[in-house]
């Protein structure tokens, strides 16, 4: 069973609601437009790549490969040099940009991200681009 508070002006529900079914209750946050908020919290751990080469390859795509389809990817440029990102398709520099020294935590489903770098950086060691996946 669940409660819901409900704005007179609009009759839409809003505040905090429990949803219970055989496994116990889940809070549920709806707003004032009767849209539920959820959270985005991933499990524990990451994923890690199915051997992954020592580095990217210089001035061309670095295909890399989950053993599974992961929901972000968590990337840190540790370089001196601008990292070329996408997901499921080939990198460029007219792909999306990660640049040293950032970190990036983006939320898609995609099981192949690719990297572009102008000359061969590290993955996954110092001084280079660290590559996780997370569900």
């Amino acid at each position: 069973m669940a409660g819901v508070n409900i704005n007179p002006n609009t009759g839409q529900p809003y505040g905090e609601a429990v949803i219970v079914d055989e496994t116990g209750g889940y809070p549920l946050n709806v707003n004032s437009a009767g849209q539920a908020q959820v959270e985005d919290i991933e499990q524990a751990g990451y994923v890690a790549l199915t051997s992954p080469p020592t580095n990217t390859n210089a001035a061309a795509d670095t295909a890399l490969a989950f053993p599974q389809q992961v929901n972000r990817l968590i990337l840190q440029n540790t370089s001196s040099q601008n990292v070329y990102y996408d997901f499921d398709q080939t990198a460029s520099t007219a792909s999306f940009v990660l640049q040293p020294g950032a970190f990036l935590s983006y939320p898609k489903k995609h099981t192949n991200p690719h990297l572009y770098t102008v000359s061969a950086v590290p993955l996954n060691a110092a001084n280079g681009i660290l590559v996780r996946g997370a569900m």
